[in-house]
């Protein structure tokens, strides 16, 4: 598989992976939400039967009939609310709407007359009702306990599938583009011994063709042609010489022409993301060691999407080809770029030594940056968001500074009066 294709596998994983967490993760939303409906529509069977309950002790209180005539309408309530749950689900429920029926019945069976009202039977009637009564709202109780439980086992267990995913996505990406990079390296070695030993006169050895690594395995074969055609030649020694220059001279720009597609971004030529953390991460040991400073820009193009989908592909790839070349047109020699994926950008300035002199270079970088785009007869003109992190103020890591500086780009989002956001008061 070719340099390219592992690059692309690489990316096709991590989405891959991304797009079952974000199913997961809806999911849970999900669970959570016919949580809360469930957990609201047990609570309102649990205030009905408390109101029933009340009517029921104010009918045998104050001998009210019209708190019977409550009393019925709440049961019947009662009745509509457990059709509006899932019975399937518990056969609890069954139960509950079995006891409701029941207890309508007795209600029903309650004398409307003053004669009858203290008699032995109409005690044990209340007391047949209060029984049935107090074991309705138990089983209320006990299936809405039951329901917070299940919807706390479910998002536990979903959770530690995302853990899991989470774990194996990182292990199985990291360890894909660490057996990239040995294969990379392992091809560059090949061809740097080759090179010396032909410089050193050596015309029988051959450079091992790398199966695994098409680019470098044509490398090879031309190399290896061309030390077969300089022995077999008998021109004279001066002649081979120069030849010899000339095609260790082809042999290093091929070298460097891969090494600058490897560090280099393909659309706008600034850094790749793994170019700059590793220039970047040099950069930070020398500032600690000197005690100096930086700052890292967050640059987003704002609203670039409708840029794409009304005007096409070219038109947004040729946005980010001007918007890269005008980035790095405006930094100084130490500074750098690099394109992070789609309409990111980052930029890293050293030094910085005061907020007015990076006043300075954003002024300069918006400048540039709102000028008209043209292109095919399409003119645009564009704006940015931009989030600054200060080295040491901010974080002392790749990781915290990208995390200030991203943080303030979409503070930025949200109206900048100098064009940028920055955490530290410098």
């Amino acid at each position: 598989m070719t340099l390219a294709g592992r690059l692309k596998l690489a990316v096709i994983i991590s989405s891959l992976f991304l797009v079952v967490m974000m199913g997961i993760l809806s999911y849970i939303m999900y669970l959570d939400n016919q949580g809360y409906n469930n957990s609201y529509r047990y609570q309102e069977l649990q205030i009905t039967l408390s109101q029933l309950s009340g009517e029921l002790w104010q009918l045998r209180q104050y001998e009210d009939f019209q708190a019977l005539e409550r009393a019925i309408d709440l049961s019947l309530t009662l009745d509509a609310q457990i059709q509006g749950l899932n019975q399937h689900q518990n056969a609890r429920l069954g139960h509950i709407e079995k006891a409701n029926t029941n207890l309508r019945t007795l209600m029903g069976l309650y004398p409307r007359t003053q004669d009858a009202l203290n008699s032995e039977n109409l005690n044990m009637l209340m007391a047949r009702i209060n029984t049935i009564l107090l074991s309705m709202q138990d089983e209320v109780g006990e299936l809405r306990h039951q329901l917070v439980a299940r919807q706390h086992e479910a998002k536990k267990l979903m959770l530690v599938v995302i853990a899991l995913l989470l774990f194996m996505s990182k292990t199985v990406v990291i360890l894909f583009n660490l057996n990239t990079l040995k294969l990379f390296r392992r091809g560059l070695d090949n061809l740097e011994s080759g090179i010396r030993q032909l410089a050193s006169g050596d015309m029988a050895s051959k450079v091992p063709e790398e199966v695994e690594n098409p680019e470098f395995t044509t490398l090879s074969q031309h190399f290896n042609r061309m030390k077969q055609e300089l022995k077999d030649s008998t021109i004279s020694r001066a002649d081979l010489q120069d030849e010899v220059n000339k095609r260790t001279e082809l042999l290093q720009l091929q070298k460097e022409k891969l090494k600058y597609e490897a560090e280099h971004d393909p659309l706008t030529q600034v850094y790749s993301r793994n170019a700059f953390a590793r220039i970047l991460e040099q950069s930070l040991k020398r500032l600690q060691r000197n005690g100096g400073t930086g700052a890292l820009l967050f640059i987003d193009i704002n609203k670039f999407k409708p840029i794409n989908d009304n005007y096409g592909h070219n038109i947004g790839d040729h946005v980010l080809i001007t918007v890269a070349r005008r980035i790095a047109y405006t930094l100084r020699q130490s500074d750098m770029i690099s394109r992070l994926g789609g309409d990111e950008f980052v930029v890293w300035l050293e030094p910085i030594e005061s907020p007015k002199q990076l006043d300075v270079v954003v002024e300069k970088l918006l400048d540039k940056l709102h000028q008209d785009i043209g292109f095919q007869n399409v003119h645009l003109l564009i704006d940015v968001s931009i989030g600054v992190a200060f080295y040491p103020e901010d974080g002392s890591n790749i990781e915290a500074l990208l995390e200030v500086a991203d943080k303030n780009m979409y503070a930025c989002k949200r109206g900048a009066p100098k064009g940028y956001v920055s955490s530290s008061p410098r």
